[in-house]
């Protein structure tokens, strides 16, 4: 990447950063999605987002398309991670809850080494090798297949809300 666009340290940084800005973005819109549209709607299309854009981001002709598909990619996978920590709260009992997040989360961990290890192993083979660690982010189209029919849809009853105070 670096070669491709001849990018500065501080350009390679900002990817990383609009990354994490996208993610702070998706953790406020997927919870308030989440509460309007349902879990399980908010949960398909945060991974289509994530998985779209990081697909794109293999392709990106330029830094700075780039840089807007990275902050949609961290924006669609924290909508989905903050989803799937409610999904759980939801699902199981108070005294396992804690149990069942910590399983989720540790999964969730168990997919960095991997794709670190094929990044360190496919980015130095070729000047543009590195677009192919992106596509590797487009699996979770495979999840969105397969997942929804095995989970209810939650968080659809909208709550009543008591009536604002009027100041007087």
């Amino acid at each position: 990447m670096r070669q491709t666009w001849q990018l500065s340290t501080t350009q390679i940084g900002a990817v990383t950063s609009c990354t994490f800005a996208g993610m702070a973005i998706g953790a406020v819109l997927g919870g308030r999605l989440s509460d309007k549209f349902g879990r399980r709607p908010t949960l398909i299309a945060g991974t289509i987002v994530f998985s779209v854009a990081s697909i794109l981001s293999a392709l990106s002709p330029n830094y700075e398309v780039f840089i807007i598909l990275r902050t949609l990619t961290g924006a669609g996978l924290q909508a989905v991670v903050g989803v799937v920590l409610v999904y759980v709260t939801e699902m199981f009992p108070r005294v396992s809850r804690g149990r069942y997040i910590s399983l989720v989360i540790g999964l969730g961990s168990l997919g960095m080494p991997p794709m670190a290890l094929a990044a360190r192993i496919v980015v130095p083979a070729g000047p543009e090798t590195w677009r192919w660690v992106f596509v590797f982010g487009g699996i979770g189209l495979l999840a969105v297949i397969f997942v929804p029919k095995l989970l209810p849809c939650t968080g659809t009853k909208p709550t009543a809300r008591p009536p604002a105070p009027t100041s007087s």
